[in-house]
């Protein structure tokens, strides 16, 4: 019994050190949406699964940042979640194609949802 709970140990390590030694370092997206909004974002994805980012949503006459707070990936995709800096926090979704192509923007702000479709590039360093 002890050996093989000494073997499940030895695994779950040498599987995290893996992960640790692959785990993307940094994903940056920057999307185009139709009517001149830009969005931008550098997220830094930590060994320890931690994740810190900041974006921006550039308009004709505005710019908002957010802080990105969670990553997911999934085949093909990566979603990027956090709030934005502004008073009640709102929160947003940016679902990305990589390396490149459909990029959906969603936000929620006062019990109201907005939707954004665009394209643009993912980059995962």
């Amino acid at each position: 019994m002890q050996r093989i709970m000494a073997l499940t140990v030895a695994i779950l390590l040498v599987s995290s050190l893996a992960y640790a030694a692959n785990a993307p370092k940094r994903v940056v997206v920057t999307t185009t949406i139709p009517g001149g909004l830009k969005i931008s974002t550098t997220t830094t994805v930590a060994a320890n699964g931690s994740v810190s980012g900041s974006g921006q949503i550039t308009g004709p006459r505005f710019r908002y940042s957010f802080a990105v707070t969670r990553v997911v990936t999934a085949k093909g995709t990566v979603t990027l979640s956090g709030h934005f800096n502004v008073p009640g926090n709102p929160t947003f979704t940016l679902t990305a194609a990589v390396p490149s192509g459909a990029q959906t923007f969603k936000y929620s702000i006062y019990g109201q949802s907005f939707a954004y479709t665009g394209s643009g590039t993912v980059a995962i360093q």
